[in-house]
């Protein structure tokens, strides 16, 4: 599901839906991927954040685009990792 397809809907919560969707089916999605030829609004900005400060993805400035990472699947990538380093 896309942003432009929860657009109608109702809002901030489907929004929500879709971000972390995509970012649950792929790593290192670019808001531009979602959102489609549609600038980033504020209400989009303020959607994002909040998934920021819930601390559901990541999310960095690339090329005037928006690259988002699912928080979870980092942690779990890094866990694997630090367990790697410590018991191999």
């Amino acid at each position: 599901m896309s942003i432009q397809e929860t657009a109608g809907r109702s809002g901030a919560a489907d929004r929500k839906l879709a971000i972390l969707d995509a970012v649950h089916q792929r790593d290192n999605v670019r808001l531009s991927a979602l959102t489609g030829p549609s600038p980033f609004d504020a209400e989009l900005r303020a959607t994002v954040e909040e998934l920021r400060a819930d601390g559901l993805v990541s999310a960095a400035p690339v090329e005037g685009d928006l690259v988002l990472t699912s928080l979870p699947r980092l942690r779990a990538q890094e866990r694997t990792k630090l367990h790697r380093l410590l018991y191999n």
